[in-house]
């Protein structure tokens, strides 16, 4: 349903969304990316959430023309606290989050000169190959290295 209301919005310049029904579109899409495990929910919420990012990196308003890049910086920066990553789900290779940044960096226009999706791999692969710890086996006495949360999130993301 929502991506045929975008897609009434792109081809009728007289059809639109308001900004704060562009704000609940995308904040209940973000949250089934975000917080959903079941992949058939994480898979309806991409289709809707790709023809939200298409319209927004090409409509010529610039509060909403920023929102995808706005919300990758929102993404990694919650990925490298702690404290938000121990909500997302690692389990089912952290669910819809390589989604959540597939719809926004596939949609990217070749106009931008795919800034946005060289930040954020540049990024990606910085946490991912940083952000680990060692920890001490009970039984040997031996370390062994374990990957943080927002490392695991960051390779589930970059294996997409």
């Amino acid at each position: 349903l929502i991506s045929t209301i975008i897609d009434m919005c792109n081809g009728n310049s007289s059809l639109s969304l308001t900004h704060d029904q562009f704000d609940i579109v995308s904040g209940l899409l973000i949250k089934q990316l975000t917080e959903a495990r079941h992949r058939g929910a994480f898979e309806m919420a991409y289709v809707g959430f790709t023809k939200l990012c298409q319209y927004l990196w090409t409509t010529n308003d610039p509060s909403l023309n920023s929102k995808p890049k706005q919300w990758t910086k929102d993404l990694l920066e919650s990925l490298q606290s702690s404290s938000m990553t121990q909500l997302l789900s690692i389990t089912r290779r952290s669910a819809g989050l390589p989604f959540y940044i597939q719809a926004i960096l596939t949609t990217e226009p070749n106009f931008t000169d795919r800034a946005n999706l060289k930040h954020v791999m540049s990024l990606l692969i910085s946490i991912a190959s940083s952000h680990s710890s060692s920890t001490q086996s009970d039984t040997d006495g031996s370390f062994q290295l374990v990957p943080q949360p927002s490392s695991v999130h960051a390779l589930n993301i970059l294996r997409g």
